[in-house]
């Protein structure tokens, strides 16, 4: 674990285990996104630092429950009511850390805000866009996240398009899309194959077998793998 690492890692995890010397156990420490921690220190070296630790994550009570979906029961009738956009909303009042990156959008995994129902992420999220028009806004809905934690949020339904096969009218953005990503894979394959004989690459032999991004790359480096 290294000392820059703040932005995947909980910061009040990161302060108590740099605090701690080699072979010290903190106090629980509750984290400001997960729950509590217990951290041992093992190592460590400058930043970087070796410790292990012990998560437990309270169970969201009934009563927190009924209290976010009073909370937001008024923000939905403020959005429905046009005092504020269902952007600046998320941005408002959101609690997913993913907003403040990507905005309050669900994203497939080209990046693209057309997801199929296969890359959503989670059930409840599934049998509530069943329900739901385009345009619509659900009434505040408890779901659980791939984590096993409960929450609640209020989900909204720009636009859906029927099952078909893809095309140039109806899916010309997505098409631009993976043309784009396609192209842009490509010119690094390109890149790499005319550069990866002229450096000396050291790549453990375990990760290369199981990766078959490393392995095209085997036979043009002469001095590598």
């Amino acid at each position: 674990m290294n000392r820059n690492d703040k932005d995947q890692l909980d910061p009040v995890f990161l302060s108590t285990a740099f605090r701690l010397k080699a072979g010290e156990l903190s106090m629980p420490v509750k984290s400001n996104k997960f729950g509590y921690f217990l951290i041992q220190s093992e190592s460590r070296r400058g930043d970087n630092a070796k410790v292990r630790m012990i998560l437990r994550i309270p169970p969201v009570t009934k009563t927190e429950l009924d209290v976010a979906k009073i909370k937001l029961d008024s923000v939905r009738t403020e959005i429905v009511s046009g005092k504020i956009s269902f952007k600046d909303a998320a941005y408002k009042y959101s609690e997913d850390d993913a907003v403040k990156s990507y905005g309050p959008f669900v994203l497939g995994q080209d990046g693209s805000t057309y997801v199929h129902i296969d890359q959503l992420p989670d059930k409840d999220m599934v049998q509530a866009l069943a329900t739901l028009k385009p345009g619509d806004y659900s009434q505040p809905l408890t779901f659980t996240n791939e984590q096993g934690k409960q929450g609640v949020r209020i989900l909204y339904l720009k636009s859906k398009t029927e099952p078909h096969k893809m095309n140039l009218n109806d899916d010309y953005n997505k098409i631009a899309s993976m043309a784009l990503e396609t192209k842009k894979q490509k010119t690094l394959d390109d890149w790499l194959t005319k550069k990866v004989p002229t450096f000396y690459v050291l790549v453990d032999q375990e990760a290369a077998a199981q990766c078959p991004n490393l392995q095209k790359y085997e036979a043009t480096s002469s001095r590598g793998f």
